[in-house]
């Protein structure tokens, strides 16, 4: 799996404000494939001025190569790391649910993101 991923993030004190967006591509053992997009807001609070831990919710959408959608709501929680003055890595746990066919998954994904 491979995604793109941009967002802002606001600093008051030591909470975190934050809204990001990603498009991605995926590809299970099935031989299911697809692409994904979402969009999730994330509340954090800044344990250091290197470490943030977060809550974030939102919204994906996935579509299949035979051409099947869905959308889905997001429920995650998180931690990221600075490695470097404009690096960081981080970890995210995501729930995700269909609540129209009660379909649901959970994911752990990591990230290497710049920041600029």
């Amino acid at each position: 799996m491979a995604d793109v991923l941009a967002g802002v993030n606001i600093t008051s004190g030591n909470a975190l404000f934050g809204l990001e967006g990603w498009l991605g591509l995926w590809s299970d053992s099935s031989p299911a494939s697809g692409y994904d997009a979402g969009i999730d807001a994330r509340l954090g609070y800044l344990v250091t001025p290197y470490v943030v831990f977060y809550l974030s919710g939102g919204a994906a959408f996935l579509t299949t190569s035979g051409g099947a959608s869905a959308t889905y709501g997001t429920l995650g929680a998180g931690a990221e790391f600075a490695v470097a003055n404009n690096i960081s890595f981080d970890v995210e746990y995501r729930h995700w649910v269909n609540a129209s066919t009660s379909i649901a998954g959970n994911g752990l994904n990591a990230s290497l993101l710049w920041h600029f």
